[in-house]
């Protein structure tokens, strides 16, 4: 029982540091990432932006894990 309480809680700990979209638009992604990794909440927002045929480019850092990025040509 106890190791079933440590994996779920290894499982939640681990949704909470991974990159991911919090929301998308035709021109605007939010997306928040682990604390202060602007790389790869860049990399995930460029791969949003490119579905529209667009690139990303910050707009404003909205937190130290929230992060706004505008889809431009």
């Amino acid at each position: 029982m106890l190791k079933l309480k440590y994996a779920v809680l290894a499982l939640v700990l681990s949704g909470c540091a991974t990159t991911q979209v919090l929301s998308a638009g035709e021109r605007t992604v939010v997306i928040k990432a682990p604390s202060n990794d602007e790389a790869s909440a860049t990399k995930l927002a460029e791969t949003e932006c490119n579905k529209r045929g667009l690139h990303a480019q910050l707009s404003i850092k909205a937190s130290p894990v929230k992060y706004v990025f505008d889809c431009i040509e």
